[in-house]
């Protein structure tokens, strides 16, 4: 199959994938979906809770006293849940800065050491996350009133994310020969 009739993820040629590895693959798609939708949502939010606080600060000299914890809510959201996000979309310009002038087969193998590093670091920040949790399950926020496990809600999700798109990448895009 020629790379212009392939399917394209990302920006990327894959191979057609059949039974299970394309129920996977909709499935990772989905939560790409769900992740950018949340990302929207947040940004809207975040947008709409500075430009509410500065307005009426600018006009009545007042603060909402809760616009700072719901901006942190916001901001958490954008940087966990956006940052998987942009990792499945290959918006990792660092890396392919370096590695474009590298050989084809090194590059190759920089990217499945990368991916499988990546992996590796969301696996272990995700396990230890669920302690964050816990303890912050323990709290509330004082202005909003909810609990403050939504603060590391995102971070938890966001490092699942990545977990999964990591392996998602070791899996289905690297060949074999490069990955074990």
């Amino acid at each position: 199959m020629s790379s212009e009739s392939q399917p394209i993820t990302h920006g990327v040629p894959i191979a057609a994938d059949h039974g299970i590895a394309a129920h996977i693959r909709s499935a990772l798609n989905a939560l790409d979906w769900i992740a950018r939708g949340v990302v929207v949502a947040a940004l809207i939010g975040e947008i709409s809770v500075v430009l509410t606080d500065i307005t009426i600060r600018g006009l009545f000299t007042l603060s909402l006293l809760w616009s700072d914890e719901a901006s942190k809510l916001c901001l958490v959201t954008l940087a966990f849940i956006g940052g998987a996000a942009s990792y499945r979309a290959r918006h990792h310009t660092a890396i392919q800065f370096v590695t474009r002038f590298f050989p084809e087969r090194l590059r190759a193998a920089v990217a499945a050491a990368v991916d499988a590093l990546i992996f590796c670091v969301a696996l272990t920040t995700l396990v230890v996350s669920f302690d964050l949790l816990a303890v912050a399950e323990t709290s509330m926020m004082p202005m909003l009133q909810i609990n403050s496990a939504w603060a590391v809600l995102p971070f938890t999700v966001g490092m699942t994310l990545i977990a999964l798109f990591a392996l998602e990448r070791l899996v289905f895009e690297h060949p074999r020969a490069v990955v074990f």
